[in-house]
């Protein structure tokens, strides 16, 4: 019996200042990466292992400590681009959750109760690229109203899977969520953020891994597989 394991990534961030991200300013710079302190001074290093050092932002805890984040600041210091080490000012960020797993077999995949669970595979990867451990995706969804309550996917084959080739499904629910429906009124593009710690889903420091991203384009209804090398540190979109 062939087993799945679910890797769930609710799609709500919250913002603690969200006239920071203003693609207008070039003194505004941002990262994803993670918190590594928040006291006495906030810093978060990046998935190329930079870290940003600033002032503690308001509203931050010490539990916040290990958190992902999509930071937003100024760079207040002369270091090079390509420092290890950043100064700036804090300009705001949005946390990023991470991952739950669970597992389904093959018998459980496609009953209605986990089809109500794990919606459709109406959403399309538009970029992807590893950072660390992290998967880092931009997409487009369908969805038959607006809503900004979704939740996002990736269901893992770990028969067909193997060290070097990774086969998962990308999935998405929204809250209007319809099975019977294909025909889409709106198109949703977001950000996804999947990281690998702890999901036995192992990225190697050494060889590399090819995921084949299985999934439906939302426009065309076409069934599709979206491939991305775990060495990739730069966007890649589907050809």
């Amino acid at each position: 019996m062939k087993k799945f394991k679910l890797l769930l990534l609710s799609l709500v961030a919250i913002v603690t200042l969200s006239s920071c991200n203003n693609k207008e300013s070039a003194s505004i710079w941002n990262a994803l990466g993670t918190i590594t302190s928040v006291s006495p001074l906030f810093t978060v290093q990046d998935d190329a292992g930079t870290i940003i050092r600033m002032a503690t932002p308001t509203g931050l805890k010490l539990e916040d400590e290990g958190r992902r984040v999509n930071v937003f600041f100024t760079r207040t210091g002369s270091e090079s681009e390509d420092s290890k080490v950043i100064e700036g000012t804090f300009a705001g960020l949005e946390f990023i959750y991470t991952v739950k797993l669970s597992h389904f077999d093959t018998d459980t995949l496609n009953t209605p109760a986990v089809i109500d669970s794990i919606g459709a595979q109406y959403i399309k990867p538009l970029q992807a690229w590893f950072g660390g451990d992290h998967l880092n995706m931009s997409y487009q969804a369908g969805l038959y109203s607006t809503t900004d309550k979704m939740a996002v996917s990736l269901v893992y084959d770990d028969e067909k899977s193997t060290n070097s080739d990774v086969y998962v499904s990308l999935y998405f629910i929204a809250e209007d969520f319809d099975p019977k429906q294909t025909n889409f009124s709106n198109f949703h593009s977001g950000f996804l953020n999947f990281t690998f710690k702890g999901s036995m889903i192992h990225i190697p420091g050494y060889g590399i891994v090819t995921f084949h991203i299985s999934y439906i384009d939302p426009a065309s209804g076409r069934e599709e597989v979206f491939v991305i090398k775990s060495d990739q540190y730069t966007p890649l979109s589907p050809k």
